[in-house]
């Protein structure tokens, strides 16, 4: 028998993100979405002995979405007269769809009417002529980006007809990514936690997770045939290793992303979460536990624990936060769940053009940096890529005036806005009523209210960016609002009140249609300025809210 050349179309599935907030809730993976079957056409793929297996991975919340990269291969299987074969192969990513690829693969010579083929991507391989998959050691990683390659999925098809092999496949995970996001928000004694090297998820009672870890470095072994595991074991604690040793200042937040497999049984018991130095002195332990669950983790989910450090307590927060990847620029930004609204936690920093001071108008939209262009003449055309240097833009985000917050939309002050406006797809300007009823989840007054979304700590105690009066924000909402300032006007001090005063446009147009609303919040005290409108040739900041 000749050997035969195949050529494969193949999806990825989306991993689906339940983040936790005092449980490990769980719920079920979106059906697989079928890719469109080929049979013979080309011969495209080559055989190497090191598979590059990358995941690119968007959090949006609720979804990882996972789609091809170039240079992604996978490792083959293919058993036929009881004998198996191994191979690595390329995907050819379809332009059109980039959860989709196809990949050739070649079949062994010999006389056979059907034979079963077997898929993995990412992990160690498959064990030389062997259905058995190679298990990764555990991996840990400090970002999401590190734990990628660290994902494992496999599909298995079986009595293909060697004569009419028309058919797709599916990807599955085999295991679950875990993520642990650690804050420190104390607003009190603006301790830092000094020397962090490894988080611990414990099991409280010491029963162990339901989780497969290899019984000795690199043992395990899976069997994608069958689906059984081998020199496996499962343990009461996870162990998130940082690349080095950190100190988590006040305000700032540290990710602790681990990969790994649930085991059937036994259940979630409850946990417990430990930070510890280098030389594994427990520096912190939740007085607050996770409560157990009626059953194990379940593969293709991602399970999301949030911890703060505030006021000498360490404890589990109900606090949703997340990011989200603009793809418009790649920038990434933190996002935070207030009521039933996913907000972003970052002011925008979508800039096309940037202007400098000596251009205002209120009828075409205009992007300003803090301070950038102070003194450009009216005639010169500034570098974005400059501007996008700098600490302000860093830090604060871009500054807009009502047109280009609104990107040539009309006035609304519905719940939702329904305006996109200068957001990214899937998102949108908040409207002056919806921007409230965020701002109306914490505190019962104006006077007070701003303390919960502002940013905490100040540039005295060097632990803040609001100027030294803002002793009393806590942002417990976690939308940690900075004082970008303002640009208004083209006298020399058209930039102003940054570290004072931040302002957030809504879509909303106030009675004089020369004026739009866009509420305030100071360093002197607790107060949002509600109400507070301007001219719509001045410049603010935006904030987006996720559509629902």
């Amino acid at each position: 028998m000749k050997k035969r050349f195949f050529i494969l179309f193949l999806a990825l599935p989306f991993l689906v993100l339940p983040f936790l907030v005092l449980s490990c809730t769980q719920e079920d993976i979106p059906p697989e979405s079928m890719a469109e079957t080929f049979t013979v056409s080309a011969t495209l793929g080559t055989d190497t002995n090191n598979p590059n297996t990358r995941i690119s991975m968007e959090q949006n919340i609720i979804d990882m979405k996972l789609k091809w990269e170039d240079d992604d291969q996978i490792a083959l299987c293919i058993v036929a007269n009881e004998q198996a074969y191994t191979q690595t192969v390329n995907v050819d990513i379809d332009p059109k769809n980039n959860k989709k690829a196809s990949f050739t693969f070649t079949l062994p010579t010999g006389d056979y009417p059907t034979f079963d083929l077997y898929g993995l991507y990412g992990g160690d391989g498959f064990q030389e002529n062997s259905t058995l998959v190679k298990l990764p050691d555990n991996p840990v990683a400090d970002t999401e980006a590190g734990i990628r390659k660290a994902m494992v999925l496999t599909f298995a098809k079986k009595n293909i007809n060697v004569s009419s092999p028309d058919f797709s496949v599916n990807f599955s995970h085999l295991g679950s990514v875990f993520k642990i996001l650690v804050s420190n928000t104390d607003a009190a004694n603006f301790t830092t936690i000094s020397g962090i090297s490894r988080a611990v998820l414990a099991s409280n009672s010491a029963d162990p997770l339901g989780l497969h870890v290899n019984t000795d470095k690199s043992s395990g072994r899976y069997n994608v045939a069958t689906g059984d595991f081998t020199e496996t074991t499962s343990i009461a604690e996870l162990s998130f290793v940082l690349p080095g040793v950190i100190n988590l200042k006040p305000g700032d937040s540290q990710e602790f992303w681990g990969w790994f497999i649930p085991k059937e049984g036994p259940n979630w018991p409850e946990l417990k979460l430990k930070l510890l130095d280098a030389l594994d002195n427990v520096l912190l332990t939740t007085t607050g536990i996770k409560e157990a669950k009626p059953s194990p983790p379940v593969s293709g989910k991602a399970y999301h624990f949030f911890a703060e450090y505030n006021n000498n307590s360490f404890t589990f927060s109900s606090l949703i936060k997340g990011k989200f990847t603009d793809p418009r620029d790649g920038n990434v930004y933190k996002t935070v769940k207030i009521g039933d609204k996913i907000v972003m936690a970052e002011n925008l920093r979508y800039l096309p053009e940037v202007m400098g001071r000596l251009i205002s108008k209120s009828d075409e939209p205009c992007y300003y940096v803090y301070g950038f262009g102070q003194d450009a003449a009216i005639t010169d055309v500034l570098s974005v890529e400059d501007a996008k240097d700098t600490d302000n833009y860093k830090i604060y985000g871009v500054l807009y005036n009502w047109p280009a917050a609104m990107n040539g939309a009309t006035t609304s002050n519905t719940i939702p806005s329904r305006v996109q406006g200068v957001c990214p797809a899937g998102w949108h300007l908040p409207s002056h009523a919806e921007l409230l009823s965020i701002f109306e989840v914490y505190g019962t007054a104006w006077a007070t209210r701003g303390i919960y979304f502002k940013a905490i700590g100040n540039t005295n105690n060097g632990f803040g960016l609001w100027n030294d009066n803002n002793t009393n924000a806590t942002n417990i909402s976690g939308f940690t609002a900075l004082p970008a300032g303002s640009k208004s006007g083209t006298a020399s001090n058209a930039f102003s009140n940054i570290g004072t005063h931040a302002s957030f446009y809504t879509s909303t147009e106030d009675t004089d249609d020369t004026n739009a609303i866009r509420p305030q919040l100071r360093a002197t005290d607790g107060n949002i300025n509600k109400d507070a409108s301007g001219k719509k040739y001045a410049a603010h900041s935006v904030r987006c809210v996720k559509n629902y």
